[in-house]
């Protein structure tokens, strides 16, 4: 599984996305209730990166873990709580093979998360590996990107920019014009990271290579192949009441899994 190493200047990474993530716990807490008829009480986060979610489920009382494959990422999560004096649990794992000491009722993948999972073999993985580790009934949450923002045609550019203490970041994504691979679903990006600081700049440069999803039905058809969830609903954006539609006010592709084993 190929990570790009611009998440080693995790520290500049978290200037660029930090960001308030108050309507995004509310809504996973509301999902669980609404599915479930209960209130959620503990959750894993996965690829965590600098733990704003991971941060915030605590912050609501619940227990809450961090998992990411980098330590730099952990060890900014770690100051981040530590700072809000708030406890939480970090866990530097793989997320297609990991094991947490008791299971969750939740496990969320916000911010497009298991695009690095680049093969069927690797997210079927990560779907078992999620379900060994929730319990009975539980959910698995993912948060992504619009099919209307995954051309095939046209991938588009990202950008992002954040300033902190007299440094100002930002992360172009992708500085290359690529081609979605329609065979693999995959993709290969040249991302740019452009660092200011003291009237200097500093530009790291890598490549990453992503899986693109298009359609809903493939995470219903992953689930189904993966023999340990179901499809239990689609969402457009971080409301209850908002499908999933080509409407101006669905934003985002959230898909919720229920645990059937």
């Amino acid at each position: 599984m190929a990570y790009n190493s611009l998440y080693d200047k995790s520290q500049y990474y978290d200037i660029v996305f930090e960001r308030d993530v108050s309507q995004e716990i509310n809504f996973v807490r509301q999902v669980f209730a609404h599915h479930m008829g209960r209130p959620l009480e503990s959750v894993l986060e996965l690829a965590c990166g600098p733990g704003y979610h991971t941060v915030a489920f605590a912050e609501a009382g619940l227990r809450a873990i961090g998992l990411d494959l980098q330590s730099e990422m952990l060890n900014v999560a770690r100051d981040k709580a530590g700072s809000r004096g708030v406890e939480a649990s970090w866990l530097e794992a793989d997320m297609t093979d990991f094991s947490l000491e008791e299971p969750v009722d939740a496990v969320v993948s916000m911010f497009d998360g298991i695009t690095v999972l680049p093969t069927l073999d690797l997210l079927i993985a990560n779907f078992q590996a999620v379900a060994r580790n929730l319990k009975p009934g539980g959910l698995y949450i993912l948060d992504h990107m619009h099919p209307r923002d995954q051309s095939p045609a046209d991938y588009g550019t990202l950008y992002w920019s954040g300033e902190r203490d007299g440094v100002f970041v930002e992360l172009i994504w992708p500085v290359n014009r690529p081609e979605i691979d329609l065979q693999t679903s995959t993709i290969t990006v040249e991302v740019e990271l452009r660092v200011t600081k003291n009237g200097a700049q500093e530009v790291y440069r890598d490549t990453a290579t992503e899986r693109v999803f298009i359609l809903p039905q493939e995470f219903e058809m992953l689930a189904r192949l993966s023999g340990v969830f179901r499809p239990l609903a689609y969402y457009g954006n971080f409301l209850l009441d908002q499908p999933l539609d080509f409407s101006a006010r669905s934003t985002q592709m959230i898909i919720v899994l229920q645990k059937t084993s």
